[in-house]
C-alpha cells in the first residue's frame, strides 16, 4: 500500500513538473515564418513606427515558428503588428486599419502592465480604434488607445456594488504601471 501510494506521488510529481503551464500553453503560431531565434533582434518601438510610416514593416506573424511556443506577450505583440496588414474595408464599408503609431503605442502599453495584472487581449474595432481588454469573473477593463501617448482606462468590477473607475488621457511612460495598478485596486 504505502508503495503504491509513493508511486503515485512520484508520478504527480514528475507530471507537475514537466507539464507546460496553462498560462503559456496554446500559443503557438504558422509554421511558415522565421523563428524567433533566428531574428537578430526584435525592432523597438520607434523601429516600428518607422517601418510603418515607410510601408517597409512586415508581418507580426513573423515573430514564430512551428518549432518554438512563444509567450503570450510576444503574441499579443504578433497579434497587434498583423492590425497593419488589414486593408481598408477590412470588416466592411468604411472599416479602417489600426493607425501605426496607435500600434506602437498598445506594444508600450503591453510593457507597462504591472505584476498581477493577467496580460489583456487586443481589440480593434472598425473605425481603427484599437485597445486592450480584461475579463474575469471579478471585473472587466477596457485600456483604448487615444493618441500616440495617451490611453483611457475603464474598470468595472463584477461583484456586488459593480464599482466603476474611469481614467482618461493616461500617458504611456514611466508611471503608467501605477495608474494602472491603482485603477484595478479601485475596484
Amino acid at each position: 500500500m504505502l508503495g503504491t501510494i509513493t508511486t503515485i506521488a512520484v508520478i504527480a510529481l514528475g507530471q507537475a513538473l514537466v507539464r507546460p503551464s496553462s498560462k503559456d500553453s496554446g500559443w503557438l503560431l504558422a509554421s511558415n515564418v522565421p523563428a524567433l531565434h533566428q531574428m537578430e533582434k526584435l525592432p523597438t518601438d520607434q523601429q516600428i513606427v518607422t517601418a510603418f510610416v515607410a510601408g517597409t514593416a512586415t508581418t507580426g506573424a513573423s515573430f514564430a515558428s512551428k518549432d518554438r511556443a512563444i509567450s503570450r506577450l510576444e503574441w499579443l505583440r504578433a497579434e497587434l503588428l498583423s492590425y497593419q496588414d488589414l486593408p481598408v474595408g477590412w470588416d466592411g464599408e468604411g472599416s479602417i486599419p489600426a493607425k501605426p503609431a496607435h500600434i506602437a503605442a498598445a506594444s508600450s502599453l503591453l510593457e507597462a502592465i504591472p505584476a498581477g495584472i493577467p496580460l489583456p487581449k487586443p481589440m480593434l474595432s472598425p473605425d481603427g480604434e484599437l485597445g486592450l481588454y480584461w475579463k474575469s469573473d471579478r471585473w472587466f477593463a477596457d485600456a483604448v488607445i487615444e493618441d500616440a501617448n495617451h490611453f483611457s482606462l475603464f474598470v468595472r468590477s463584477l461583484e456586488e456594488g459593480n464599482h466603476e473607475v474611469f481614467v482618461d488621457s493616461i500617458n504611456i511612460g514611466p508611471d503608467t504601471s501605477d495608474a494602472i495598478k491603482n485603477a484595478f485596486a479601485a475596484v
